[in-house]
């Protein structure tokens, strides 16, 4: 889903951004440019498809749209320079799904500028999922709609982001550019019940342009995100475009 209203009003288009407390999720390393200690907080209701179609192609038996209760909180803070820190968690609640179940995310941010002038960053999270009840999420189950209990959820991953920024004034007019990269769950494990296996793997890339707007002293970003994601449950790759503008 992504956390951080100003992201996701950014389409979620915020690797080569990633400069406020929600920048911890999308990419650590972005981090480097904060100066002080910043807090995020938020909570919705969103829906999110899960499971839009059977492997034929036509519509599942269950509804595509399962309610999702969502809320997070998280800080950074640049008190320990060179080093930024943060921490995020959090946590969201399936009610609709046909068993209900509850998810825990918590999340440490370490990060590290690359030059004295903080244009450059590298970050890394590190995290783990705890979840009350897992369930069988095959084809097949959804197609039948009977779900089998696998027990309960535990895990862990890394990612890796990078952050490197181009200042390009002009005459009395600024200019900026933000290249990002992020490796999302890098490495990492997932044990449901006794069963052991990979978290799904994300990388992203990101152009940002920063530029003086017509007003003095007022200034817009206009971003773009390519996201390359395996949905290994499903067996294929995903691809999202994504555009944002501030």
């Amino acid at each position: 889903v992504g956390i951080g209203a100003r992201a996701m009003g950014m389409a979620g288009a915020f690797t080569a951004v990633s400069d406020d407390a929600s920048g911890a999720y999308w990419n650590p390393g972005g981090l480097v440019r904060m100066k002080d200690t910043q807090f995020a907080v938020m909570s919705g209701s969103p829906y999110v498809a899960r499971f839009p179609k059977t492997l034929s192609g036509s519509p599942s038996n269950m509804s595509a749209q399962i309610l999702k209760n969502f809320g997070s909180i998280g800080f950074v803070t640049t008190k320990w320079k060179p080093w930024a820190a943060g921490w995020t968690m959090v946590r969201s609640f399936h009610p609709e799904s046909l068993v209900p179940w509850q998810e825990n995310y918590q999340q440490g941010t370490f990060v590290l500028p690359l030059n004295t002038a903080r244009t450059a960053g590298l970050g890394i999270n590190v995290k783990f999922l705890s979840s009350d009840i897992e369930y069988e999420k095959s084809v097949a189950a959804i197609s039948s709609g009977s779900f089998s209990r696998l027990g309960k959820v535990s895990g862990w991953a890394m990612d890796v982001g990078g952050v490197y920024t181009i200042p390009m004034p002009v005459r009395d007019r600024y200019r900026q550019i933000n290249f990002g990269i992020m490796a999302r769950n890098l490495v990492g494990r997932k044990t449901v019940g006794n069963t052991e296996t990979e978290i799904p793997r994300e990388a992203q890339l990101g152009l940002a342009f920063m530029f003086d707007d017509l007003v003095p002293r007022e200034r817009s970003l206009l971003s773009l995100d390519l996201h390359q994601a395996l949905m290994a449950e499903l067996g294929a790759r995903s691809q999202q475009l994504r555009i944002g503008y501030e």
